[in-house]
This record gives C-alpha cells, structure tokens and sequence, in this order.
C-alpha cells in the first residue's frame, strides 16, 4: 500500500471497464475505485458503499439539482 497522490487519481477520468461487487453483484464501480481500492488498501470504502445501498433514504432515487448558471456542474474535491 503506497500513498496516493491527486497526480495518481487525475489518469482516471471515464470508464472503460467496470468491476462487480464480489457481494453485491448489481453494484459496479470504475477502473478508478478499484486503483484506490488496490493502491491504497481501500477495499474497506466499496464494502462501505455496498452496505450503504441497502439503506432506503440512499435507495431513494436520486434527483439532479440545477447548476448556477454557467456551472458545469463538477466539484474540485481537493
């Protein structure tokens, strides 16, 4: 397990595969999980967000807000 940089994440910006769940199958996560998964000892974090889809206020559907106008509607998580 190495230390991951933003530099390191920043190469995964779509999706060419997808990966199932090994528990709960109708959950698919992106080549960019499971590098965080792998490179960073996070396996723990999809488990994490597995167990959450179960709850019904995370089940709910999900419903998309109106961008400030001319936002594109990405987020700096930094």
């Amino acid at each position: 397990m190495s230390k991951l940089t933003h530099a390191d994440l920043r190469q995964f910006t779509g999706s060419e595969q997808v990966f199932r769940h090994s528990l709960m199958r109708s959950m698919t996560y992106t080549e960019g999980v499971q590098y965080l998964a792998e490179s960073g000892g996070a396996y723990w974090l999809i488990d994490k967000v597995a167990c959450l889809q179960l709850e019904p206020k995370v089940k709910a559907p999900i419903v998309e807000a109106e961008g400030r106008p001319g936002s594109d509607r990405r987020a700096d998580l930094r």
